[in-house]
């Protein structure tokens, strides 16, 4: 049984050859869909075509990538049409802003992101799974892509939107991730009116009282906004609100699903997680179930790409990228490119571990992006990763049928998800 499950590749997108793509127009390009992208962006780094009056540069060569997003990142900003569609869907907060606007929403949410609020998601969500083990346990068999994502977007009502202790499920919670689990993937604006209406209720309730005081997110009902170092409009609180649950949900939810099937699938890598577990070490820098998580993460990074819009010129192997070009990072390329990794499709946690020569450059893995535009909460994610999935693996063991992960491909959205359910068996340790 384990050699079989070892044989089992995860799923990967079915990329066209270049001379089956019709790049008609860059409506259809600014989406990243398996029909858009060509295969040969897995062994070339950069391919540049026209497109109508436009000209697009897919990247998936890290040194490129770093200058786009850190040290040239000024000449890349957001693109207009990613802010345009974030706007849509979210309103004014981060993910509909760009330039100042969004560095100042940016700088208002800094203080959440680091010290004692990462302690308190750590403690929040071990609470959190602790309490949900028992349920999985007595039903035996559950879909972890919604599993996950629920307890995502509970730890996320009790922490940041919350007093910083566990409350249990909340019905209006459940109630939303069921409603966003069977909506169509690609429609994130509408699924963000979903999750506007959590934000409603976070609001008419009064839950923002129980907030700490430096969390913008408690002046949702000032009219005058958040009046720190950093203010904020009114408008803005409240199109953040619905980007925190949105986005953390989402990610967060993504990577634990990914992560425990991954270990589900196979076992030899479980019994390493558990052990770490059992000794209290499985939340270290240099444990294997971080190494685990970065492996789902670089398998299946939850935001694909990011789109820029050239300011400047760049010059990034024999192409030239002008000032009005689109430019478009490719994170999954980066992350499967058959240059930079060996067995790039496999799933070998130990590329990750302090003695491994992958990767071969830090800037070939970016799962959360990077530069002034990258991930603001990657260090409550990596807390709220790590101590679900280390309480999850000390009290269970999950189990994943062979036949059933075969089945298993990939759907692109908003994010990379599991086409179907991510059935498994959950049984006590």
């Amino acid at each position: 049984m384990a050699s079989t499950k070892k044989s089992i590749q995860p799923p990967a997108l079915s990329l066209p050859d270049m001379e089956n793509l019709n790049w008609n127009s860059m409506a259809e390009m600014i989406r990243f869909r398996e029909n858009t992208r060509p295969k040969q962006l897995l062994e070339e780094q950069v391919i540049a075509r026209r497109v109508g009056h436009r000209k697009l540069v897919l990247i998936a060569e890290p040194e490129a990538a770093e200058k786009v997003l850190y040290s040239h990142a000024d000449q890349f900003p957001k693109a207009a049409v990613q802010k345009k569609l974030g706007h849509a869907a979210f309103g004014p907060g981060m993910s509909g802003t760009a330039g100042k606007q969004n560095q100042r929403q940016r700088n208002a949410f800094k203080p959440l992101m680091s010290g004692s609020h990462v302690r308190t998601m750590r403690a929040v969500a071990k609470q959190a799974a602790e309490a949900e083990v028992p349920r999985y346990l007595e039903a035996g068999r559950i879909d972890l892509g919604y599993e996950m994502a629920e307890l995502a977007m509970q730890i996320i009502w009790s922490s940041l939107l919350g007093a910083g202790q566990w409350e249990g499920r909340d019905p209006v919670v459940t109630e939303t991730v069921t409603a966003l689990y069977a909506h169509p993937k690609e429609d994130f604006v509408t699924a963000a009116d979903i999750v506007r209406k959590l934000a409603h209720h976070f609001e008419e309730t009064g839950r923002w009282k129980k907030l700490t005081d430096d969390n913008p997110l408690k002046a949702i009902t000032n009219p005058e906004g958040w009046t720190g170092a950093h203010p904020m409009s009114q408008e803005e609180v409240r199109a953040n609100a619905v980007v925190m649950a949105a986005s953390g949900h989402v990610t967060t939810g993504l990577t634990l699903a990914w992560s425990a099937w991954l270990l589900g699938l196979f076992p030899e890598h479980q019994a390493k997680v558990y052990q770490e577990a059992s000794n209290g070490s499985s939340e270290e820098p240099r444990s294997f179930l971080r190494q685990v998580v970065n492996e789902a993460l670089r398998l299946f990074p939850p935001g694909a790409e990011t789109m820029r819009d050239a300011k400047g010129r760049l010059q990034v192997g024999d192409q030239m990228i002008e000032p009005g070009d689109m430019v478009i990072v490719s994170f999954y390329a980066l992350h499967r490119h058959r240059r930079l990794w060996q067995q790039p499709d496999e799933f070998r946690p130990e590329r990750f571990s302090p003695e491994s020569s992958e990767p071969v450059m830090s800037s070939a893995f970016l799962p959360f992006s990077g530069g002034p535009g990258g991930c603001l909460g990657i260090a409550l994610a990596w807390a709220e990763m790590l101590a679900v999935l280390s309480t999850l693996f000390h009290r269970t063991r999950i189990d994943v049928d062979p036949e059933d992960a075969e089945k298993v491909g990939l759907c692109l959205g908003t994010c990379i998800y599991p086409d179907r359910s991510l059935h498994v068996q959950v049984k006590p340790r």
